[in-house]
């Protein structure tokens, strides 16, 4: 399961394949181990952000690997956390689907206060409902947990530029990008914001190096 979450934390398509049978061997050890399982949610979603596999069949893994998490232990944060994640990457833009996935955030936070992700994935919707301010507070307890967190410190770039906060926003994806230069969630907005602050060849080195690594992202 540890093996799991350092290849899951890298998000390139070999370590979520690597992390989901991590995860599902961990499940076979012990069908009982609801992290696991939860787990499992989150690399199945991340599959699906990063486009390296259907939206309709990773989506349908995470929501049941994420329900199986909490029907063996209702009280594991990171099933919540799991389950509110697959909602809001379904791309349903209701309020329905909006008010569920932040009560499954708040539920995580509520049994789990020190779960870095939960934090993280409730900025991610706070963002696209332009509650920002939100959004940089929740990024900001992800990281007081987590400081080397690859996602946490690009999400706090990336709400920096959703705020048109640009020169923080470039600052602060580079600090991202020194923990992994490799990463294409942060040179994508990075490469963004070098594009909006008219550097552009800056900025289509890096889209290319991200388009490079990941194809078809975001």
């Amino acid at each position: 399961f540890v093996l799991g979450r350092y290849a899951w934390n890298q998000r390139t398509r070999e370590k979520l394949e690597e992390a989901i049978g991590y995860y599902a061997g961990a499940t076979e050890r012990d069908p009982r181990f609801a992290l696991a399982y939860a787990a499992l949610a989150e690399a199945y979603i991340n599959k699906v952000n990063f486009h390296y596999m259907p939206v309709a069949t990773g989506l349908a893994n995470a929501e049941r690997a994420a329900e199986t998490a909490i029907a063996l232990d209702s009280s594991v944060a990171d099933g919540y956390a799991g389950l509110g994640f697959a909602l809001v990457a379904s791309g349903k833009s209701t309020p329905a689907v909006y008010v569920r996935a932040e009560g499954l955030f708040d539920r995580a936070i509520a049994l789990n206060p020190s779960l870095a992700v939960a934090h993280h994935y409730k900025a991610i919707l706070l963002t696209g409902l332009g509650r920002l301010a939100e959004a940089v507070a929740q990024t900001r307890q992800t990281l007081a947990l987590d400081p080397l967190s690859l996602v946490g410190n690009a999400m706090l770039g990336i709400v920096f530029a959703a705020e048109d906060r640009l020169p923080e926003a470039r600052v602060q994806l580079q600090k991202a990008l020194e923990l992994n230069p490799g990463f294409s969630l942060t040179q994508t907005y990075l490469g963004e914001v070098e594009a909006a602050l008219g550097n552009q060849a800056e900025a289509l080195r890096l889209l290319e190096l991200a388009y490079a690594r990941t194809p078809g992202f975001p």
